[in-house]
């Protein structure tokens, strides 16, 4: 990928989807253009990018907003490949990088928009919008990997909260793969950056790096226990996944040593980051990996979850139909929910799922077949009859429900 600048342009040409280099030579090219030369506004022209990796592209709108809370302004030009361009304004970048570009109305499973959080509020309901999609797209077995992973994802986006004293607050994508059961996370931040909590100089920001991802080991101002990164760079390694961090001059990353073998390593860039970017990649295909690999002084560590608070009523799994589909009139608003319902029956073996049907006054026929008569075709006759209650539904819809599941009986 080639990066240009000429006078107030910042040019991006080409494709770099496997990892962020072009990241740096990006953020030289904004420094140069606003501080050394005093330009207020700026264009960013993607016309000519054939592809762009995540992470990265969260972290240059997290600098398009540092820069744009300092007064400077921003114009996008959009990539030409017209996939791109929908990826762009999908995810949010588009929005975020100038506020006149169009809102994400992406409502898809596969992934949750970048999104800005600011408070505590703001991040718990993007915590649980990400849970929502990891329930409602790719298979879970264990409920504890699941918990695990959301155990990762709270501690890196409070770390930001707590920690970055960011004026633009924090930003933070999920992307997931159903098809191979993985998931990336990633969390950006325009603030002090980690090295500076640790205060070692500007050479020594590989190792403050390093210090960070230490079991037990916090900064100066830090409150906490210290066990966030460390919890969250075992769960990406014992995954098979990948872990990095920018911050400031260092670049934080887990290296496949001799196959299986893994490793950690921080090296210098000349460029600074200012601010702090976690992204994680995780393969969570393999059943009870994510929660064995969740250990905090040596001993397996079990957290609350998303599952805990919503869904388990102790004696039985609850499920409120109307709150989780986001219509009942069609197939396709259908097979997220039946995925969310087999995920809650995989993760409590033995309970009973109670789906409860209040409020809805009608559903279609394709809805209650991809919902209800393909859960009876996967499960069973016998498993179904045993561990599918339906509440509340009215004479219509129970009448559809019934007819869906005898074509499979």
């Amino acid at each position: 990928m080639e990066i240009l600048r000429k006078h107030n342009v910042v040019q991006i040409k080409g494709r770099s989807t496997k990892d962020i280099s072009f990241l740096r030579p990006l953020l030289a090219c904004l420094h140069q253009a606003i501080i050394d030369k005093g330009y207020q506004d700026i264009e960013l022209d993607f016309s000519r990018c054939d592809g762009i990796h995540p992470a990265g592209m969260l972290a240059v709108c997290m600098q398009a907003m540092k820069y744009r809370d300092q007064g400077v302004s921003f114009a996008l030009v959009s990539p030409i490949k017209d996939s791109l361009r929908r990826l762009f304004v999908n995810v949010g970048w588009s929005k975020l990088i100038s506020p006149y570009e169009p809102e994400s109305r992406f409502r898809g499973i596969s992934r949750v928009p970048a999104t800005v959080f600011f408070t505590p509020e703001d991040q718990f309901s993007l915590v649980n919008r990400m849970m929502d999609a990891l329930l409602e797209s790719i298979k879970w077995r264990q409920r504890g990997d699941l918990a695990a992973l959301e155990w990762a994802i709270n501690e890196v986006t409070d770390n930001v909260l707590v920690h970055a004293n960011s004026k633009v607050g924090g930003v933070a994508q999920l992307s997931v793969f159903p098809a191979s059961n993985k998931v990336q996370v990633d969390v950006c931040d325009a603030g002090v950056s980690i090295p500076y909590t640790f205060n070692l100089g500007f050479d020594k920001d590989p190792d403050a790096l390093l210090m960070a991802v230490k079991e037990g080991v916090k900064g100066q101002h830090s409150t906490g226990k210290g066990n966030g990164l460390f919890g969250s760079i075992q769960i990406c390694e014992k995954s098979g996944g990948e872990f990095h961090i920018y911050s400031r001059h260092g670049h934080l990353m887990l290296v496949r040593r001799r196959g299986k073998e893994t490793g950690i390593r921080a090296i210098n860039e000349r460029v600074p980051f200012e601010g702090t970017l976690v992204s994680m990649k995780i393969d969570c295909s393999k059943p009870n990996i994510l929660s064995e690999a969740l250990r905090l002084e040596g001993k397996v560590y079990s957290p609350d979850s998303f599952v805990d608070f919503k869904y388990d009523k102790a004696s039985h799994i609850y499920f409120r139909v109307i709150e989780e589909a986001a219509s009942w009139g069609s197939r396709a608003a259908g097979l997220p929910v039946r995925r969310k319902i087999r995920n809650l029956m995989e993760m409590n073996p033995g309970k009973v799922v109670l789906l409860d049907f209040s409020g809805i006054s009608i559903i279609s026929s394709s809805f209650a077949d991809e919902v209800l008569g393909k859960l009876f075709s996967e499960i069973g006759q016998e498993k179904f009859k045993k561990t599918v209650k339906i509440i509340n539904a009215n004479d219509l819809v129970g009448l559809l429900i019934e007819r869906e599941i005898r074509q499979y009986n």
